[in-house]
């Protein structure tokens, strides 16, 4: 189903009940400034507060190759595939949540992670060969989207030590980012995952 027919068209990040912060990069510009990234929120003074959430809902998940930009923007897993840095540093920025570092908690909900490295020497690899090897499929790029996750979860884990939980399970494989038949084997690996523990760190320090 089309996302335009699950989201209210003039419905805007401003009207949304909770505080919420979502990431784009912007490829295209009228002005003399580059390429950027983009943090949609709605937080008081937020600048983006007026973007309706349709169009943030385009904008976030315009992956390149996959689905067209949206208003000269695209997926912000260019540049924060997990986000969980740019949510602290959201939430303690005084111009938008003015919160102290010691009182966020952030539980980071992962889509599922499959281990994933490169088995043969790279020492004489060349440009073709990060390019193009075919196992895994695209290593640079794999390394550019996959690498960031791991780096933030670092970050994110060393500023806010135990306040910080990540909810993530294994794939068994991987799994592209348009095969929709696959929604089903995800649902189940879901329903089978063991949340007792993420649920143990929420009660404790969110309730």
């Amino acid at each position: 189903m089309p996302v335009e027919d699950l989201v209210e068209l003039y419905l805007c990040l401003k009207d949304l009940p909770k505080r919420v912060l979502v990431s784009s990069f912007r490829v295209t510009s009228s002005g003399k400034e580059g390429w950027s990234p983009v943090f949609f929120s709605n937080f008081p003074g937020s600048p983006t507060s007026e973007e309706t959430v349709l169009d943030v809902a385009l904008s976030s998940s315009a992956a390149p190759v996959y689905f067209p930009s949206h208003n000269g923007r695209i997926d912000g897993g260019m540049v924060a595939n997990n986000p969980s840095t740019a949510a602290v540093c959201a939430a303690v920025d005084r111009n938008l949540g003015g919160q102290a570092l010691e009182r966020v908690y952030l539980l980071s909900v992962g889509t599922g992670s499959w281990q994933i490295s490169i088995k043969d020497d790279t020492t004489r690899w060349g440009a073709f060969e990060w390019m193009f090897y075919p196992d895994p499929m695209l290593p640079l790029l794999s390394i550019l989207f996959n690498g960031s996750v791991s780096a933030d979860e670092l970050y994110t884990s060393q500023l806010l030590t135990s306040r910080y939980y990540r909810l993530n399970t294994t794939l068994p494989r991987n799994i592209s980012l348009d095969d929709y038949q696959k929604i089903p084997a995800l649902m189940q690996l879901a329903q089978n995952y063991n949340i007792g523990p993420a649920a143990g760190w929420a009660k404790s320090n969110w309730f």
